[in-house]
């Protein structure tokens, strides 16, 4: 596994979307769109998220009439989220995607947060002197890292050879006991998970990340290609006339994520779950 040194963070976002027209599924005309509800440590993302979706559905309201995004009353986890998908609840769910997500839901090939979601730095405990330093990818693999069960990195954890426990509850608990060795978390992310989890004593350890491609996309039913196409548009309008970038870089988890990542030690990982599509997408459009 080569590794490389990274000071500074690109991130050109790769953009390429192929959609099917296809006749709506649904009988009647929406007004609201249902999207989930943040859960705790995501609030910057959700409403960076929810900005990004509102500016999509203006620019395309002339096309396709006017929609109000609406939270779902309850948080939900993120695979209750994908089954609200399914059953009706929700219209619009976002997340990291996989094979199997794109061939249950309809992707938006259109990445949301440019490159950050693939890049990983470790929530480890203040007191654990092996990562006062930059460990070797062959220590990190004997060590034990922890993720979401249903989470796509889990597995692409998995197919490098990491050594990771899946767990449905809290991974900060559960590396906070010494149950686990790190947990990877989002570049972007990390900082305010550490606001909302104040009562374990964790710190991001200073001197390595990972690399892997891992696109964020909208996901919508598949009963609903006239809402996927509308999104498609509205942020390739957002893309191409440069607000899109223009929102992400001014947002703080960005500025936060750029100086967090600058000299770091970075060990690249493969993702075996991306799609076809998804491969030509991002390779194109580098």
């Amino acid at each position: 596994m080569k590794y490389v040194r990274i000071c500074v963070i690109t991130l050109t976002v790769s953009l390429f979307v192929s959609f099917a027209h296809a006749k709506d599924t649904s009988a009647v005309q929406q007004e609201n769109v249902r999207i989930p509800r943040p859960a705790p440590g995501t609030t910057d993302i959700y409403n960076y998220i929810v900005e990004l979706l509102t500016r999509a559905l203006a620019v395309t309201e002339r096309e396709y009439g006017q929609l109000k995004v609406v939270a779902n009353p309850e948080t939900t986890p993120q695979q209750r989220q994908f089954m609200n998908l399914s059953n009706g609840n929700t219209d619009i769910a976002w997340s990291i995607t996989s094979t199997e997500r794109e061939s249950r839901y309809t992707p938006v090939r259109v990445p949301l947060i440019g490159g950050l979601f693939g890049y990983r730095v470790f929530l480890v405990r203040a007191d654990d002197k092996r990562f006062s330093y930059a460990p070797s990818l062959p220590d990190l693999k004997a060590m034990t890292a922890i993720q979401g069960a249903t989470w796509p990195d889990t597995h692409i954890l998995q197919f490098n050879e990491f050594s990771v426990l899946g767990t449905y509850g809290s991974g900060h608990m559960l590396l906070h006991r010494k149950m686990v060795d790190y947990y990877p978390r989002a570049i972007h992310e990390v900082s305010q998970e550490l606001l909302e989890y104040p009562q374990f004593t964790l710190n991001v350890a200073p001197q390595l990340a990972l690399k892997y491609d891992n696109p964020m996309f909208f996901f919508v039913s598949k009963k609903h290609p006239r809402l996927a196409e509308r999104l498609t548009k509205g942020l390739l309008i957002l893309y191409n006339n440069g607000e899109m970038l223009k929102l992400l870089t001014h947002q703080p988890f960005y500025a936060d994520a750029e100086e967090m990542l600058f000299g770091r030690e970075i060990y690249v990982l493969q993702n075996p779950l991306l799609t076809d599509e998804t491969i030509a997408a991002l390779a194109q459009f580098r």
